[in-house]
C-alpha cells in the first residue's frame, strides 16, 4: 500500500511540475491563446528577434518564405512600428481577427521635418492549422 501511495504522490508531483511549465493549456480558450501568441509575435518584432517572430507565421507562409526573407522585409521597410496596443478580437472555430492600434514612425522626405509618427488600427488574421493557431499575413 505504501508503494501505491508513493507512486501516486510521484505522479501527482510530476503533473504539477510539468503543468507549471506550459504557457497555454488545453482548457485555455482560443481567444486567450490567439491574443497571447499575437502579442508575443509583436514583442519579438519590436525586440528585432525576427526568427522568433517567424515561428508564429502560418505553415503556408513558411513554406513559401524563409526566415531570412521575413527579416529582410522587416528591416528594409521605411515604416518602423513603435507600438502595438491590443484592441479586441473576434474568433470563430478555425479563425480569428485580432485588432491593434499600431503606432509607427516614418522618416520624412519633407525638408525640416525629421520624422512623422502616427497610429493606425489594423486587423490580423489568425488561423488554426492542425490544432495550432498561426498568424496569416496578407497576401504578397
Amino acid at each position: 500500500m505504501s508503494r501505491l501511495i508513493s507512486f501516486l504522490a510521484l505522479v501527482t508531483a510530476s503533473a504539477l511540475l510539468t503543468g507549471g511549465c506550459a504557457s497555454t493549456t488545453v482548457s485555455d480558450s482560443p481567444d486567450k491563446i490567439v491574443k497571447q501568441r499575437s502579442e508575443q509575435r509583436w514583442q519579438n518584432i519590436f525586440d528585432r528577434e525576427y526568427g522568433k517572430a517567424y515561428e508564429y507565421y502560418s505553415p503556408g507562409y513558411r513554406s513559401k518564405f524563409s526566415e531570412v526573407d521575413l527579416e529582410i522585409a522587416l528591416r528594409v521597410q521605411k515604416v518602423r512600428w513603435i507600438s502595438a496596443d491590443y484592441v479586441d478580437q473576434t474568433c470563430e472555430e478555425k479563425s480569428c481577427v485580432v485588432r491593434y492600434n499600431l503606432g509607427y514612425r516614418v522618416a520624412s522626405p519633407v525638408p525640416g521635418v525629421a520624422v512623422w509618427t502616427g497610429w493606425e488600427t489594423i486587423e490580423e488574421q489568425w488561423v488554426m492549422v492542425k490544432g495550432e493557431w498561426w498568424y496569416l499575413p496578407p497576401q504578397q
